[in-house]
């Protein structure tokens, strides 16, 4: 019996000396928190909705806008080798890259934005071995400083064209 009593007075002694130092633990947080200065939240802002705005008119009754910028970014559509005035530009692939990136051109412009804005172009080529081809022209946009961009060839593009470049432009 006094086998138990030894290990239940221990176990009370442990006890007792854990209580005692989780509370001064507890104790010594509570001073260092008093003596930090004071943290108030800053009010809470409203968000400010950026501005949506389209760029370019209607696209012949298609359900897309050829650019749209919110903030200082602006996000071109897929263009195709269709010039200003309707035609479409099918001599070559050369031919239809420099359509495509003087239609990308022409929307940044109506944005404000420059060719050099552009951080991200996503090119579309009916045939992967059009590849360099498109890029003799490309080189000519984008003469320093490139953007980001995939390449990836396509079983078919909108209207049986050759290439296809969409873009995202930032200031």
């Amino acid at each position: 019996m006094r086998a138990g009593a030894v290990i239940a007075g221990l176990l009370f002694v442990l006890g007792l000396g854990a209580a005692i130092f989780f509370y001064y633990q507890a104790e010594r947080s509570a001073e260092r928190a008093e003596s930090q200065p004071s943290i108030e939240a800053a009010p809470a802002q409203e968000p400010v909705a950026a501005v949506r705005e389209v760029i370019g008119g209607p696209t012949s009754g298609m359900p897309y806008s050829p650019a749209i910028k919110i903030g200082n970014t602006v996000y071109v559509s897929g263009q195709i080798a269709i010039d200003i005035n309707g035609n479409e530009v099918r001599d070559s692939v050369e031919a239809e890259t420099e359509q495509v990136l003087k239609n990308i051109e022409r929307w940044l412009g109506e944005a404000g934005f420059e060719m050099g804005d552009v951080v991200r172009a996503t090119v579309f080529l009916a045939d992967i071995n059009d590849y360099d081809a498109m890029n003799l022209v490309y080189v000519r946009f984008f003469p320093e400083d490139p953007p980001a961009r995939a390449c990836v060839a396509v079983k078919e593009i909108v209207r049986g064209f050759r290439v296809e470049i969409s873009a995202i432009a930032q200031k």
